[in-house]
């Protein structure tokens, strides 16, 4: 879910760049991920969901969108992603949401209870942090991430640096869902792994 109400158009499109390097380092597929993705402004809603495209370059060439304008409304992806943003997905997929931030939002405690709502529907919600604007705007992405932080929170000085993380995202992906097997023992069969990206730029 990408917020498209940055006024810096150079940082969104470096924020579409490190969404597809991170789309490549994923296995996609029947057999491997699936990802849905949304903008917000004023609003949220959903791209294309996670039907839409069954290979990697599909997935790579359709995050291509303009930049918008407007407020930064996280309350509305949050809202979106509890309503909506799995609907689609497969059955017994493992959910993780992305939710990368280059400041604060608007109406944080509103923001807060939505994302104890996501979690507590066994979303986990993974913050990157661009230039969040210190130690508040830091503690603001935080406490809307899961636990734990060394595993569900990343931060980016800059848009251009962001780069240098992809592969640490795609990692901590992968062992979210290590760490989604050792809380839910059974046959590791059954499970698939869902992403959807809220992406605040």
């Amino acid at each position: 879910m990408v917020d498209a109400s940055s006024r810096s158009s150079d940082g969104y499109y470096q924020i579409q760049n490190f969404v597809k390097d991170v789309i490549r380092g994923l296995r996609i597929g029947d057999d491997g991920s699936r990802i849905a993705y949304g903008m917000f402004t004023d609003e949220a809603n959903i791209q294309f969901d996670f039907d839409a495209y069954e290979t990697k370059m599909e997935l790579v060439n359709a995050v291509s969108f303009p930049h918008e304008y407007g407020i930064t409304n996280t309350t509305s992806a949050l809202e979106l992603v509890l309503n909506q943003g799995f609907q689609n997905a497969r059955e017994n997929s493992r959910k993780i949401v992305v939710l990368i931030v280059d400041g604060r939002g608007i109406d944080h405690d509103t923001a807060f209870y939505l994302a104890s709502q996501v979690k507590e529907q066994g979303i986990t919600i993974l913050g990157v942090g661009v230039n969040t604007g210190g130690r508040f705007g830091r503690q603001e992405l935080m406490s809307l991430t899961s636990d734990p932080d060394d595993l569900n929170f990343l931060e980016a000085e800059s848009y251009t640096e962001l780069s240098r993380h992809v592969d640490t995202l795609v990692e901590n992906l992968c062992k979210g869902v290590c760490y989604f097997y050792l809380k839910h023992p059974g046959p590791k069969d059954q499970y698939y792994v869902t992403y959807f990206k809220i992406l605040r730029i």
